[in-house]
């Protein structure tokens, strides 16, 4: 979590500095890149982080992503006593860890503020890979993403305060089915 914390830190700083030396970049992209709080359904609070890439040109953005939970404390189950040889009591539900990392490229809509403000919507479908899941269930999973950023600053870069919905796809009763991101980064 220190480590999540210094590097989301650094960033600011460096992103920052650049802005502030008033150099703008003359490329054809934005990047922007941030970490916080995750939150995920049946799941105390874990963290995010975020790279992103967006046209200067065209309304897209590509989005790389992962959440993480820590999943809840387990829990014990008492199963009654199977009623005929050969058969076994069922597990519970998942409890451990939750993490996704997700790629969504994203229609975006900017709405200007001024020469220092801008708020940022967008949606997308997402592509979500589970390395920590229940056993049996699938790998990757689809859904869709929806977002909405402000950022603050002078030209296209400054800092960026976002808040995600993930809605994933998922059959059956399988947790997790959403992740909502909120984070603190800065665009360059």
């Amino acid at each position: 979590m220190r480590r999540a914390w210094s590097a989301v830190f650094a960033v600011l700083v460096v992103g920052g500095a650049v802005n502030a030396a008033g150099q703008e970049p003359a490329r054809g992209f934005v990047f922007s890149a941030g970490g916080g709080l995750a939150l995920a359904d049946r799941s105390p609070q874990g963290e995010g982080a975020f790279i992103r890439v967006a046209s200067r040109r065209l309304p897209v953005v590509l989005d790389l992503s992962i959440q993480s939970t820590p999943g809840q404390p387990p829990v014990a189950y008492v199963f009654p006593a199977c009623p005929m040889p050969g058969c076994s009591p069922t597990a519970g539900p998942y409890t451990g860890p939750e993490t996704a990392l997700m790629l969504s490229p994203s229609l975006q809509v900017t709405e200007h503020h001024g020469p220092t403000g801008a708020v940022l919507y967008r949606i997308g479908p997402a592509l979500g890979w589970l390395p920590d899941r229940a056993p049996g269930d699938a790998a990757i999973e689809g859904g869709i993403r929806g977002g909405i950023s402000i950022r603050l600053g002078v030209g296209s870069g400054g800092l960026l305060v976002s808040g995600d919905y993930v809605r994933l796809f998922r059959s059956g009763d399988t947790a997790p089915r959403w992740f909502l991101p909120i984070t603190l980064g800065w665009q360059f």
